[in-house]
């Protein structure tokens, strides 16, 4: 027993003798400054390399968000088309000039957004229209503007298709300097009443609303006539005039250095997703068309009796 005590006391002598010998043990054990550098440069990498991949997810989950909201509005249409006989007016405007309701309006009670179309209706302007239903936005913009003159007011990513205004379907009012002509031979346009039974093209072949970014104005507004020159700017419609996704620096409506060279109701259609944009068709279906089609099968599809052989498919 006294050999034992004694043995382990000598071991703790050492120990206290000799404390630069544990201190080197314990050091031996930690993580020098070069392997610190390593272990961070790894994990850098592993980030880079997921980082694409997460970024591609959020965006997949984005756009499959804008379909659905294409696909809610598409289906809104049809409800209206079945209770009135035909889908609602793309834009309307006053007979006085000024602006008035357009497609977005309309649909709102079929968007179970009953109260603020009733309260647009009693007090025009108000508090409902600056209040938007998220239906109306594609979360892939990520930085929706308000209406550059009327900056209280939130704008809309889908706007209606007026067609390709072929064989003279078109109205030219007034100087068309600033607005230009409309078209009249799509699914909406001013005071348009298309029934599917117009769809000569099919349902299937024609577009009927499509993502925007560019030159958004307030969700609500129809059209805008100026009473002096007579022109007419539709807001909630456009023309297939230019192709989706133009470079808004080349065809340029406002704040342009070298002068417009982009009427307004030309703006054309495009969106944030990669390569193209969405559209839903007079079917209620949605697809992602490139920006990269073909120009005249673009048009093709923008006219309900254009009589075009299909050159397209989903």
């Amino acid at each position: 027993m006294i050999r034992n005590i004694s043995g382990r006391f000598s071991v703790r002598r050492s120990r206290i003798a000799n404390p630069r010998s544990e201190i080197r043990d314990l050091k031996c054990h930690g993580f020098t400054l070069v392997e610190l550098l390593v272990v961070i440069t790894i994990i850098g990498i592993l980030i880079a390399l997921l980082l694409p991949a997460v970024q591609a997810a959020r965006e997949a989950a984005r756009r499959l968000q804008c379909a659905n909201n294409l696909k809610q509005i598409g289906l809104a249409l049809h409800n209206y088309h079945q209770a009135l006989g035909s889908f609602p007016p793309g834009a309307t405007h006053r007979p006085t000039g000024g602006p008035d309701f357009g497609l977005n309006v309309f649909v709102l009670p079929y968007l179970e957004q009953g109260s603020s179309h009733e309260e647009l209706y009693v007090s025009g302007i108000s508090i409902a229209s600056k209040q938007i239903a998220h239906v109306f936005l594609c979360p892939s913009d990520g930085r929706q503007p308000f209406d550059p003159y009327n900056p209280e007011y939130p704008t809309a990513n889908y706007r209606g298709v007026m067609g390709a205004g072929r064989d003279g379907k078109l109205v030219s009012p007034g100087n068309s300097s600033m607005c230009g002509d409309y078209y009249t031979d799509g699914v909406f346009y001013l005071f348009s009443h298309t029934r599917i039974i117009d769809i000569k093209d099919g349902s299937s072949n024609t577009m009927a609303i499509g993502e925007a970014i560019f030159e958004l104005r307030s969700w609500t507004k129809g059209a805008h006539v100026e009473s002096s020159s007579g022109e007419v700017c539709v807001f909630t419609t456009k023309n297939i005039r230019w192709p989706m996704n133009s470079d808004p620096e080349v065809l340029c409506y406002r704040s342009c250095t070298g002068g417009r060279t982009c009427l307004f109701n030309d703006v054309f259609f495009g969106s944030r997703h990669f390569g193209g944009a969405q559209f839903a068709f007079a079917d209620g279906s949605v697809h992602f068309i490139s920006d990269t089609i073909d120009f005249n099968i673009y048009q093709d599809l923008a006219t309900i009796d254009g009589g075009e052989v299909n050159h397209w498919s989903p």
